[in-house]
């Protein structure tokens, strides 16, 4: 689900998604998984030429939705989730 963003993938339009819609999906969901994107993912994103499907996090709630980082707002190519702890520091996710 990206935000907000127009156009189209291998799989179909891309339906821009805004901040209420998004807050109605992902508010009270847990994480059930946390993956490397798959190849099929990649694909559907369009991003085959952008490296390795471990190069990307993937959190999956309870509700399916996924959510994983991009390079950018347009979705050019995969990219990785930073954070911040209550305490103020900086991390970034990487599974192993």
């Amino acid at each position: 689900m990206n935000a907000p963003r127009g156009g189209s993938r291998a799989d179909g339009p891309i339906l821009p998604v805004y901040q209420p819609k998004i807050s109605d999906v992902i508010v009270g969901q847990t994480i059930v998984e946390v993956r490397h994107m798959t190849p099929e993912e990649i694909r559907i994103e369009g991003w085959e030429h952008a490296g390795p499907p471990s190069a990307t996090t993937v959190f999956v709630l309870s509700n399916g939705i996924r959510l994983y980082g991009s390079a950018d707002e347009e979705g050019n190519g995969p990219g990785h989730i930073f954070g911040m702890t209550p305490a103020g520091q900086s991390f970034y996710t990487f599974v192993r």
